[in-house]
């Protein structure tokens, strides 16, 4: 299989389970300007810590205009920016995107993706698997409108497993979301403060990635899922 060098801007570096997912807008080619998302090709799909770094350990971060070696399209149902890491993907950092340019970068989509389906604490979370049988764009750089807060919780304690969740709640478009916040940088920042609402005045931008169907919920059958929003990035 021939090997591929792939060229973009990195825009989001999230948590997928315990692994990296990492996306970004390509730059340079015919395919200028569309959204790239490296995959490894096990059934994860997300990327180890070693196959998210740099030769020397650095960690592969948001901004960053940088290259890898893929294999391949990654073929699945909806996702349509999936490419197969190398089985040794060689980073390489060519530069990075000054933050006063991610105007120039920003998509601009009515909503995002079907509103209406949420889950737990969440506002317009949720897609049903019946509209995700056809190929789509699954990542999203937005302007936002407002960022209301990030809130953090301790969940899970009446089961003796509690953890903190962290999501944001913003306006796009004049609608409402609360999304969980799976951009890593972000994530570790809000998990070292106490549970609470937080009101940050900085951010202004969002990467919204669109999931896999979660398969492994109590109950589920096939056609019958969700996919979830996340909040891969920050800015």
């Amino acid at each position: 299989m021939a090997i591929t060098k792939m060229e973009f801007v990195c825009l989001a570096d999230s948590k997928k389970h315990s692994e990296h997912c990492i996306a970004g807008k390509i730059v340079g080619g015919d395919d200028h300007g569309k959204w790239f998302r490296p995959v490894s090709d096990r059934a994860s799909r997300g990327l180890s810590s070693a196959e998210a770094s740099y030769q020397l350990g650095a960690y592969v971060k948001k901004l960053d205009w940088t290259s890898v070696d893929v294999k391949g399209v990654h073929e699945h149902e909806y996702q349509t920016e999936n490419h197969i890491i190398a089985d040794k993907p060689d980073w390489k950092k060519l530069g990075a995107l000054p933050a006063a340019r991610l105007d120039e970068m920003i998509d601009t989509p009515d909503i995002l993706w079907k509103n209406g389906l949420q889950s737990g604490n969440c506002i317009n979370n949720q897609v049903h698997e019946r509209d995700l049988a056809n190929p789509l764009q699954t990542l999203y750089l937005i302007k936002i409108d407002k960022l209301e807060h990030v809130s953090v919780d301790i969940e899970g304690a009446a089961f003796g497993n509690p953890s903190k969740k962290i999501r944001a709640s913003f306006l796009y478009n004049g609608t409402r979301y609360k999304l969980s916040l799976t951009d890593l940088a972000a994530e570790a920042f809000y998990k070292a403060k106490g549970e609470g609402i937080y009101h940050p005045t900085d951010i202004t931008y969002l990467t919204i990635s669109l999931s896999e169907v979660f398969t492994r919920a109590t109950g589920y059958v096939k056609g019958h899922g969700y996919a979830y929003k996340v909040i891969a990035g920050v800015f």
